[in-house]
């Protein structure tokens, strides 16, 4: 139970696997997040777009934007439950002298490639893997596919500059940055 006037409970499930395939590495997470209770659908929804989630779907400028370039609405990539699917292939670019393509004591970084996939919702009965419109107003699941450059700042934190490909009809490649505690 959370402080305040809102009552639900949290449960998350991060399963995360690298395989190390000298000197690159692929990288597997699968993520769920869901919220119980009564008051688990009226607290701030969760954005399938957020950082760390499915890359390029973001705000845009606006959530007019986002209607007309993907014929989806906020409502559909929000929730109060999330699952998703991360797959990166990095190959280490600064860093130690055996794995790195340029030698580095202090500055390590990664170049990636990615495919992200997730689903935002409110109730698991009400989830279609379909091509859904803002016209029957379901949960859409979306995927993107890009690269990345992740830079590790004093093995504690992430900055990740990355351009994504929204795999829908009408996207275009959209740069974001994602400031992130680990993966």
């Amino acid at each position: 139970k959370y402080f305040g006037g809102y009552n639900f409970e949290a449960l998350t499930v991060d399963l995360r696997k690298y395989f190390y395939l000298r000197p690159p590495s692929l990288g597997i997470r699968a993520l769920h997040y869901a919220r119980r209770g009564q008051d688990a659908n009226i607290f701030y929804p969760i954005f399938v777009g957020e950082m760390g989630y499915v890359r390029g779907y973001e705000y845009l400028r606006s959530t007019q934007e986002l209607l007309e370039r993907y014929q989806l609405t906020v409502n559909q990539l929000s929730g109060s439950k999330l699952m998703m699917l991360n797959l990166e292939l990095r190959l280490p670019f600064t860093g130690p002298e055996k794995l790195a393509a340029i030698p580095s004591k202090f500055f390590f970084t990664q170049l990636a490639v990615f495919v992200d996939g997730g689903v935002a919702f409110n109730n698991y009965d009400k989830i279609k893997i379909s091509d859904a419109s803002y016209l029957n107003n379901e949960s859409a699941v979306v995927f993107s596919a890009g690269m990345a450059m992740r830079i590790n700042l004093f093995g504690a934190f992430i900055i990740e500059p990355y351009y994504a490909f929204p795999l829908r009809e009408n996207s275009r490649g959209v740069f974001g940055i994602n400031f992130l505690p680990g993966w």
